[in-house]
């Protein structure tokens, strides 16, 4: 599986820029935002995060996978560990 395979199993277009934030969804909710220029943001609950995070590990990818790691560690921490 490739990276960009992987990517839109979760509903995420690949691009070379790919942009990793937090959004908070209706001031309550904490997910990690993935998007590509150009493209519509793909917001995701931290546990899914780090399920894709792992995915990308095993395809190769480690600092995208970092990334992500990095950001749904801390929704998980604002949302208080849930």
């Amino acid at each position: 599986m490739t990276r960009a395979e992987v990517l839109a199993s979760y509903g995420i277009v690949d691009g070379p820029d790919l942009t990793v934030d937090l959004i908070q969804e209706a001031n309550v909710m904490w997910r990690v935002a993935i998007r590509a220029a150009g493209n519509p943001v793909t917001a995701i609950p931290p546990s899914t995060a780090l399920e894709l995070s792992e995915q990308l590990r095993q395809v190769g990818d480690e600092k995208l996978a970092d990334r992500i790691a990095l950001e749904a560690n801390k929704a998980r921490r604002y949302q208080g560990g849930k």
